[in-house]
This record gives C-alpha cells, sequence and structure tokens, in this order.
C-alpha cells in the first residue's frame, strides 16, 4: 500500500473510533430519524390515508427524514477536530488536504449509510408502507444518493464548524444546493414505488450521478481552500 493509502487508511480509522466513542451522537441521530417517521406515521395514517395514499407521499417523507437527520449527523463533522484543535496537525501530517477531504467523506458516508438503512427501517415498521417489493432498489438508489450529498455536506461542515450557530449555518447553505439532487430522488423513488424498476438511461437518475460525480469532484479541490483559511 502507498504512503497516501495508509494514511487515508489510517484517518478513516481514526474517525470511526471516534464516533464509536461517542455513543450519545449515534443515538441521537438515529432517534432524530426513528421520531421523525413515526411523527410522519401520525400525521398522514391518523387522517384516513389509504396503502396507496401512503405510497404515493413516501418519496417526500422519506427523503425529507433523510435531509434533516443527515444534516443532524454532519454537524458532528469536524466537531472533534475543531475542539481539540487538530485539524492543522492531521494537514500537516497526511501532506494533502484531498486524503483528508477522502477520509472524512469516508466515515461521513459510512455514518449516512447507516442512517439511511435506520430511516428504511423505521419507514417500513411505522409508516405503513409496504416498500418491501423493491427494498433491495430502494437501498442502492438511496447508497447513491447519498454520494452526492456527503460530499457537499462533508465541505460545508468544515466551513460551519468554526461558527457558534453551526447547526443553523449548515443547513441554510447546504439545503439549497441539494435542491437538484434530492428532486431526482424523489422522482426516482416515486418511478420505483410506481412501475417497480427505474430507467437508469432517464432523466433524474442521471441526474443524480452527474451531481454525484462533481459535487465529489469540485468539494475535493475546494476543500483544500476551505482548510487554508
Amino acid at each position: 500500500m502507498s504512503a497516501e493509502g495508509r494514511i487515508f487508511s489510517a484517518l478513516v480509522a481514526k474517525d470511526l473510533k471516534t464516533i464509536w466513542r461517542r455513543p450519545t451522537q449515534i443515538a441521537a441521530t438515529i432517534g432524530f430519524a426513528v421520531l421523525s417517521v413515526i411523527v410522519a406515521s401520525f400525521a398522514f395514517r391518523q387522517i384516513g390515508y389509504t396503502q396507496a395514499d401512503l405510497l404515493a407521499v413516501t418519496p417526500g417523507i422519506i427523503w425529507l427524514v433523510f435531509l434533516f437527520t443527515g444534516v443532524v449527523a454532519l454537524n458532528y463533522s469536524f466537531l472533534p477536530e475543531y475542539e481539540d484543535r487538530a485539524l492543522e496537525g492531521v494537514l500537516r501530517a497526511s501532506g494533502s488536504p484531498a486524503t483528508v477531504y477522502l477520509a472524512k467523506w469516508t466515515t461521513n458516508y459510512l455514518f449516512i449509510a447507516v442512517v439511511l438503512l435506520a430511516v428504511l427501517g423505521a419507514h417500513g415498521l411505522f409508516f405503513g408502507a409496504d416498500l418491501s417489493a423493491s427494498l433491495a432498489l430502494m437501498i442502492t438508489i438511496a447508497l447513491i444518493t447519498a454520494i452526492g450529498f456527503v460530499a457537499l455536506g462533508t465541505l460545508l461542515a468544515a466551513v460551519a464548524v468554526v461558527h457558534r450557530e453551526r447547526e443553523l449555518i449548515l443547513p441554510l447553505v447546504l439545503f439549497p444546493l441539494l435542491i437538484p439532487l434530492l428532486a431526482g430522488a424523489v422522482f426516482v423513488t416515486r418511478e420505483l414505488l410506481s412501475h417497480g424498476s427505474i430507467d437508469l438511461s432517464g432523466f433524474w437518475f442521471v441526474l443524480i450521478c452527474v451531481f454525484d460525480i462533481v459535487s465529489l469532484a469540485v468539494s475535493t479541490v475546494l476543500f483544500e481552500h476551505v482548510a487554508a483559511s
């Protein structure tokens, strides 16, 4: 393994250990996801929505819950480095801001993937809409969409962490930038639940893939400037 590869692996291992040592962070994030689904369940099931109605609103509910829960998770992203003033040392040790960013992106992506599974599981358990027929594809779409979400979220979390109001600043900046990605995710999810499959050459799925690639590439480049500021 190359030197950069060893540094990357060490940084990912460090970040995963940091998350594991903060069980309240994991519990708070997953708990928020589950509670959000439960609230949505009471809001829609109690007014007499049928199974067809629940399936119709499922794409919007899933991605709204994921959006807000994902921001809760990302708010913690650079907090350990900020509290310990360790980011500068990490950058010097790695020799490459891109390596630091990609390691942090990998850690955040793994955490967000767990959050996504929690959202889908809670939705299936509490919401009442049957997703079993398309669950594998639903998980695949969610994991693909998470690439761009985490790419922008990781970059902006590094910007927001130095501000006292970071819990407010991150969503205010991130949400408008994510509109194309989330629109694509909602339309692709609706297509999946309606037809049982998705068109891989369709506009919305291609939009998600292009957004992922561009946001990850641009964020990797811009992180050097963010880290230097």
